[in-house]
C-alpha cells in the first residue's frame, strides 16, 4: 500500500508528535502535504493531503471547527497537523469528538519544528514509494501493450488480467453491447454483477487513491472493485474485479489500471474496424444499385464483394427503412443492433439520407419469399429490430424480387413504397412495390388532370354523399369489391351487420345508376377507388 499517516509518524522528523483525536484513521493514505493558510482554504483541498496549520486560520472559525473536520473527511483529507500554544492553546471538544467520529487523525506538532522539516521528509517518502510502484508497474503495462500489438482479442485481455490478480474480472460496456468475463467467471454471477452495476447509484464509494479512479460496490454476489472505461469508448462502461476477500494490493490496482487503458484502446480499435467494414459494405450496396454501372464494372464489383466475404445470392429484394424523429445517439444504438441482426440473415446494409437504412434482402428458401415476395419475412425482421432497440415507430418500403445483376430499379421501387408508407402516417408499416406501383404510374403530373376526371366520373356521387352525411359509402364499396361481392365478409371487416352492407350497396347503385356487381364494371371501380385512395393520401 501507499504511505499512510501511521507511516509518517515513524519518520525521524515527526518525533514528539502526538495523536490527539481520530486515532482509528491512522491508516488513511496520503500523497501530498499542504499548509492551511486561510480559513476558507479547505475548499481548495483535493484529498489525500496531510494538512498543516499554525491554528491562526482556525481562530475565526472556532465555533464551526467540527463542521470543518467533517468537510475535510468528506474531501478525503489524510489528516490534520496543528501547532498549539501560540494562537490556540487547545482545540474545541466538539471538533475532537467529530474527528474521532470521522476517523480523521489530528496531530499535535511541537512548536519548535519547522514546516519544511516536516514537508521534505514526507515528500521524499511519497516519491520513493511512488517510484517503486511505477517501476513495478512498468512490466504490467508492457504485458498489456504486447497483447495489443499482437492483435489479441478481448477475451485474452480479460484472462491476462484475471491471471495477474487471481480474481474473476468482467467488462461491461452498454454502448458496445458488450458483457464479457474472464474464463471461468460463472455466467449467473456475471449476470447478477452486471444487473447490480446498472442499478448502482450515481454516488460511488471511492476506493484507495484518486490516481487509480477505482471504486467499490457491494452486491449480492460479492464486492466489486471497478474503474470506468475511457469515456470515448463508453461513458458508462466499466472494468470490474470480484474481490470477495477485500485483499486487492497496490500491484493489483496497477494491473486494473493498465488493463483498463489497453481494453479501452482495443474497443476503440474494434469500433474503427467495424466502422470501416460498414462503410465498405455501404459502398458495395450503393454500387449494386447504381444504374450507370457498366456490365463489366458490375461483374468486377460482384467479384470484389465475394472476396470480401459477402455471401451473394441470385436474387434480392431492395428495402428502405426509416426511423423518424430519432436522435443521433439513439440511431447509433439502432445501427449496432441492426448490423449483427441482419448479418446473421446474409442481408447487406447501406444507408441513405438522415437515419435511413438500405437493405439488400436475399431470396432464401427458408425465408418463404415464394408466398408473398418476402413481405412477412421483412415484417418479422423489423418487429424483432423494434423489440431489441425499443422502437415504436418506423416506415419501410420494399421492391419486387430482382436479379443480383439488375438491382438498380429496386432502389426506385423501394423509395416510392417508403414514401407511401410515410405519407400513410401509420407507425410500423411496410409498403410493397406491388401495392404502390399503380399509384406511382398515375401520380405523374402529366396525367393528373385525367386521373381526377376519371375518379369524378366513377365516384363523384358517392364522394359528395359521404361528405354531406359523414357516411361510409366509398369505404363500403372498396371492401365489398375486394371481397368479391360477399356481403357477410364485407360486414365482418366493416364491423357492421350484413343487412347494413346490403342497404349501403343499394344506396351506391341508386346514386351511381350502375349495377356495381357486373364483372365488366368491377375493374373500373377498383381502379377508381385505388386512384381516389392515392389522391386522398396526398
Amino acid at each position: 500500500m501507499l504511505i499512510t499517516v501511521e507511516d509518517v509518524l515513524q519518520l525521524d522528523a515527526m518525533q514528539g508528535v502526538n495523536v490527539i483525536a481520530g486515532a482509528e484513521g491512522l491508516g488513511r493514505q496520503l500523497n501530498s502535504v499542504t499548509v492551511l493558510d486561510a480559513p476558507d482554504a479547505v475548499s481548495w483541498l483535493k484529498g489525500h493531503e496531510l494538512v498543516l496549520t499554525s491554528t491562526f486560520p482556525l481562530m475565526r472559525r472556532r465555533q464551526q471547527l467540527d463542521r470543518m473536520v467533517e468537510d475535510m473527511a468528506a474531501r478525503g483529507v489524510a489528516g490534520l497537523g496543528v501547532k498549539l500554544n501560540r494562537f490556540m492553546t487547545e482545540l474545541p471538544p466538539a471538533m475532537l469528538r467529530r474527528a474521532d467520529d470521522q476517523k480523521l487523525p489530528i496531530l499535535s506538532l511541537p512548536m519548535e519544528i519547522a514546516w519544511i522539516d516536516v514537508i521534505n521528509p514526507i515528500f521524499a517518502q511519497v516519491m520513493t514509494r511512488n517510484g517503486a510502484l511505477v517501476s513495478r508497474s512498468e512490466p504490467i503495462r508492457n504485458s498489456f501493450n504486447e497483447l495489443l500489438l499482437a492483435g489479441a482479442d478481448l477475451q485474452d485481455f480479460l484472462d491476462a488480467l484475471g491471471k495477474l490478480i487471481q480474481k474473476p474480472v468482467l467488462v461491461h460496456s452498454p454502448a458496445n453491447r458488450l458483457r464479457m468475463g474472464s474464463t471461468g467467471y460463472e455466467q449467473h454471477d456475471m449476470a447478477a454483477a452486471v444487473t447490480g452495476i446498472v442499478q448502482v447509484p450515481t454516488s460511488r464509494t471511492r476506493l484507495l487513491l484518486d490516481t487509480h479512479d477505482v471504486y467499490e460496490m457491494s452486491l449480492p454476489v460479492g464486492r466489486l472493485a471497478y474503474c470506468l472505461l475511457d469515456p470515448n469508448v463508453d461513458p458508462s462502461g466499466i472494468l470490474a474485479v470480484l474481490d470477495q476477500a477485500r485483499n486487492l494490493t497496490e500491484s493489483d490496482l496497477w494491473c486494473l489500471k493498465h488493463a483498463r487503458d489497453a481494453i479501452s484502446i482495443k474497443l476503440l480499435q474494434s469500433r474503427a474496424e467495424t466502422s470501416i467494414a460498414r462503410e465498405k459494405q455501404n459502398e458495395f450496396v450503393q454500387g449494386l444499385l447504381d444504374s450507370s454501372l457498366s456490365e463489366a464494372a458490375l461483374k468486377k464489383l460482384l467479384r470484389r464483394g465475394r472476396e470480401r466475404g459477402y455471401r451473394l445470392y441470385e436474387r434480392y429484394v431492395v428495402a428502405m427503412v426509416k426511423f423518424p424523429r430519432m436522435a443521433d445517439n439513439k440511431l447509433l444504438g439502432v445501427t449496432d443492433i441492426l448490423h449483427p441482426l441482419l448479418a446473421a440473415e446474409d442481408i447487406l446494409v447501406g444507408w441513405f439520407g438522415n437515419g435511413g437504412f438500405l437493405l439488400l434482402v436475399p431470396e432464401r428458401a427458408e425465408a418463404g419469399f415464394s408466398t408473398d415476395g418476402g413481405a412477412s419475412y421483412m415484417e418479422s425482421l423489423l418487429r424483432e429490430l423494434s423489440l431489441q432497440a425499443g422502437l415504436a415507430h418506423w416506415h419501410a418500403g420494399m421492391s419486387q424480387i430482382l436479379s443480383v445483376e439488375r438491382l438498380a430499379p429496386g432502389a426506385e421501387q423501394a423509395e416510392y413504397a417508403l414514401q407511401r408508407s410515410m405519407k400513410a402516417e401509420k407507425p410500423c408499416e411496410l409498403k410493397l412495390h406491388d401495392e404502390t406501383s399503380l399509384q406511382r404510374i398515375f401520380s405523374h403530373p402529366a396525367i393528373q388532370q385525367g386521373v381526377q376526371s376519371y375518379v369524378q366520373e366513377w365516384l363523384e356521387p358517392l364522394i359528395q354523399y359521404d361528405q354531406r352525411h359523414q357516411s361510409r359509402l366509398i369505404e363500403t364499396l372498396k371492401v365489398f369489391i375486394e371481397n368479391n361481392g360477399n356481403y357477410r365478409e364485407a360486414a365482418r371487416l366493416l364491423h357492421v351487420h350484413h343487412n347494413t352492407v346490403r342497404y349501403r350497396i343499394g344506396q351506391i347503385e341508386r346514386l351511381t345508376r350502375r349495377d356495381i356487381q357486373q364483372p365488366k364494371l368491377r375493374f373500373q371501380y377498383q381502379l377508381a377507388l385505388h386512384l381516389f385512395s392515392s389522391m386522398d393520401n396526398d
